[in-house]
């Protein structure tokens, strides 16, 4: 198994998390700032810019029901319990499998794909990054259980010939409630999206350039 060498304690963990959603926060705040002052190629209304917004949703929506689904089996479980089931048997780390899908889909809502492909690829370094902490963490405490499963569950690209489930799983309905929640709020990325770009038609917002 690889990038699982050294040590981490449960602080350092938690340090190293907290400077992820901080670097995560400048690349969404780079990225709007982005979408406010550049254009599509394609023309607002064209087949081509529909299809590349259209694509947007189409991941944003599997990005919240599967950020869902990932919270039933492990809400609240993940440092102390080694889920394995579900959508753990298909990868090692699905809700960031599924969060990824859904900025690369917020990017794609501003009908650029270059914007979708390099906001997923900038959260997967960072997600990457992160993982690889965690799997430190994770070997440490449950060891050989841990090591067999990075051995037989990819740790990003789905093995779906690797599923399996549990017979029941033990859900904690608010957590799931709240990831739901959470998960929505990449829809409001959609209307605001629209306003700049009935903002940049009507000229109240400047186009400094186009991307693809």
């Amino acid at each position: 198994m690889t990038g699982t060498a050294g040590s981490i304690s449960a602080p350092e963990l938690s340090r190293a998390q907290r400077h992820r959603r901080l670097t995560l926060a400048l690349i969404v705040a780079a990225a709007a700032f982005l979408a406010l002052f550049s254009g599509s190629l394609w023309t607002a209304g064209s087949t081509g810019h529909e299809i590349v917004e259209f694509s947007g949703l189409g991941l944003i929506v599997p990005a919240i029901v599967g950020r869902t689904w990932c919270t039933i089996y492990i809400g609240g479980r993940k440092k102390h319990v080694l889920v394995a089931d579900g959508p753990y048997s298909l990868c090692r780390n699905p809700l960031y499998v599924f969060s990824i899908l859904g900025v690369t889909g917020i990017g794609l809502a501003t009908g650029s794909i270059l914007v979708g492909l390099g906001l997923g690829l900038a959260f997967w370094v960072v997600f990457d990054r992160i993982v690889r902490r965690e799997e430190v963490y994770l070997l440490e405490h449950h060891g050989a259980a841990f090591a067999a499963y990075c051995a037989a569950v990819p740790r990003w690209r789905p093995n779906f010939a690797g599923w399996r489930d549990a017979p029941s799983v033990e859900a904690q309905p608010e957590r799931i409630v709240v990831t739901f929640r959470e998960a929505s709020l990449m829809l409001i990325a959609l209307p605001l999206l629209e306003l700049v770009e009935w903002a940049q038609g009507s000229g109240w917002l400047p186009v400094l350039f186009h991307l693809p």
